[in-house]
């Protein structure tokens, strides 16, 4: 599938994709102070590759706010650096405020929860829709 979206996205070859995994049980988490996702202006989010579902569909709901999505550069205001990070890493990321929130399937957001590091801001199954 990653190869896939490259083609599609980023080379704009007319492909379409019908099925896709991990619509459904993945969510954005994010820090505690984050209330609305206008909130994660200037702030770092990880994903757990680029091209994955968790990475296109945090873009789309970056960019319904107005928010643009950047990866390889630090965010300014109205930009959130988007980071390539193994699910493992992103809660202990989140709790130290190395990131201000994730987008990967569970258990990672129950951990997160679970342990006060952050809490579900959007789950993708509804972005997907």
């Amino acid at each position: 599938m990653p190869f896939a979206l490259q083609l599609r996205l980023g080379k704009r070859v007319p492909l379409k994709v019908v099925a896709w995994g991990h619509t459904n049980g993945s969510t954005l988490t994010v820090a505690n102070s984050v209330t609305r996702t206008e909130d994660l202006s200037g702030r770092r989010i990880a994903v757990p590759s680029w091209w994955s579902v968790h990475s296109v569909l945090t873009q789309r709901i970056l960019r319904g706010v107005g928010l643009t999505p950047v990866l390889g550069r630090p965010a300014s205001s109205g930009t959130v650096e988007l980071v390539v990070m193994p699910p493992a890493d992103m809660v202990p990321a989140l709790a130290s405020g190395a990131i201000s929130g994730f987008t990967v399937a569970d258990p990672f957001s129950a951990v997160a929860e679970a342990k006060g590091a952050g809490h579900v801001h959007r789950f993708l199954g509804d972005v997907w829709h």
